[in-house]
């Protein structure tokens, strides 16, 4: 591609790849303040970047890193990794998943501060002894408390059918939805990100859709007609009745909005995990490009 950080930085080194605006994900600004506040958050408000659990052992031994700064070889190359990772990571994308990378790094350049610390003082050894027991204590209740609350389905105690709808709204909602979509068909979900078992070829709409449609001056409308889109699915946490048509923030300034029509097909109301969502199937009834 000639871009050495594909599919990052397309606008500075050309080869296509997504813009910044594709890889823009971010629920909490992106200033000073939450930057200082990151390794707070990725342990305790991990929701935000997208739900994978890191743990709070980061966050407790980070008092440590700054023994590191004087330090020379490796430990400098792994704290500058760190660093520009990071900075790369918060300013680019903020999903947790794309920092697991980082943590084997991180563990290393933290063994390292962590040794230099407790070599210096014996009464410090012991208060390490102690958090690190308590962290592990904590750790091993989490690595214990996310595989039991599949277990049932995993073991086959519970069927996977009913497991499914009642752990995984796509999968419920996709369910619903498969008596209404034939094999050609092909589905749009506004407001619901997750298609892992839609029956039929779906795509979520996303910053990278507007990214195309900047790039081949398209109207929404057009995109809708050449992607051979025919049904929607909108979808919104909360008893509604029924869920409405809501077109994304980003395409009110789009003229062919209003030329696009199409009528609901059903709507779903589903509890899962406890939580109530609203879902709704329409069929457009106009989207010839224009």
């Amino acid at each position: 591609t000639g871009n050495p950080f594909f599919p990052f930085m397309a606008q500075l080194f050309g080869g296509n790849g997504f813009s910044v605006r594709a890889v823009g994900f971010a629920e909490l600004p992106k200033t000073l303040t939450h930057l200082f506040l990151l390794p707070w958050n990725l342990a305790f408000k991990v929701d935000v970047y997208g739900g994978e659990p890191i743990g709070c052992l980061f966050l407790a031994v980070l008092p440590v890193i700054p023994l590191t700064f004087k330090m020379k070889g490796l430990a400098r190359t792994l704290l500058l990794f760190v660093i520009l990772y990071t900075l790369t990571w918060y300013y680019s994308i903020q999903h947790a998943r794309f920092f697991l990378p980082l943590l084997p790094f991180l563990s290393l350049l933290s063994a390292m501060g962590l040794v230099r610390w407790i070599s210096k003082n014996e009464y410090f050894q012991k208060v390490l002894w102690f958090l690190t027991g308590i962290l592990i204590f904590l750790h091993v209740g989490l690595a214990v408390y996310y595989p039991l609350r599949v277990l049932k389905g995993a073991l086959g105690i519970t069927a996977a059918d009913a497991f499914l709808e009642t752990h995984e709204r796509s999968y419920a909602v996709m369910k619903r939805s498969a008596p209404h979509l034939k094999p050609s068909d092909k589905l749009l979900l506004l407001g619901e990100p997750r298609l892992f078992y839609a029956p039929i070829d779906a795509v979520h709409f996303n910053p990278t859709i507007l990214f195309h449609m900047a790039k081949k001056e398209r109207t929404f409308k057009r995109w809708l007609g050449e992607e051979k889109i025919t049904h929607l699915l909108s979808g919104e946490k909360g008893d509604r009745a029924p869920a409405p048509l809501h077109w994304p923030e980003e395409l009110k300034g789009d003229p062919s909005i209003p030329l696009i029509t199409a009528e609901p097909v059903e709507t779903y109301r589903m509890n899962v995990n406890d939580e109530v969502f609203t879902y709704t199937l329409w069929k457009i009834t106009a989207a010839v490009p224009i």
